[in-house]
């Protein structure tokens, strides 16, 4: 159970799931910019089933479906902060920061480095707070 009475949510830049958000922000910005033909490509075919299972269309779509996710679990996080829910920061954090750490080591020459970053910088965070739940 959550503590009802809600702790300090940690504010701007010393809050990990803010710079999760940002992370997201900047990876659709990138992804925008990079598969920019591609996405135009989509959009002119109308978006229903104009992305194959391979190809420059299902890199562009897969690289840009990570951006909404990140951004959600940026947002999460930052629940978790406000409410002093450790648990849920330790756990969201342990995730992203093994889904960093895998993707860095599968492609090593990617953000995936500020995802394991940033994951373990929550998951700390969590082990850091006070337990506000049974």
């Amino acid at each position: 159970m959550i503590s009802r009475s809600p702790r300090r949510c940690s504010p701007g830049l010393r809050s990990p799931g803010r710079w999760v958000q940002a992370l997201a922000g900047l990876h659709l910005a990138t992804g925008v910019i990079l598969y920019r033909r591609q996405v135009t490509d989509i959009a002119a075919d109308g978006v229903v089933a104009t992305v194959p299972d391979w190809g420059d269309r299902a890199t562009a779509f897969w690289f840009l479906a990570g951006a909404p996710l990140l951004w959600t679990s940026g947002r999460l996080l930052r629940s978790a902060e406000a409410n002093g829910d450790a648990r849920a920061q330790c756990v969201g954090g342990a995730a992203l920061a093994a889904t960093g750490a895998v993707g860095a080591a599968a492609m090593p020459v990617s953000g995936f480095w500020a995802v394991a970053a940033l994951g373990t910088w929550s998951w700390v965070q969590g082990r850091r707070a006070p337990r506000c739940h049974t």
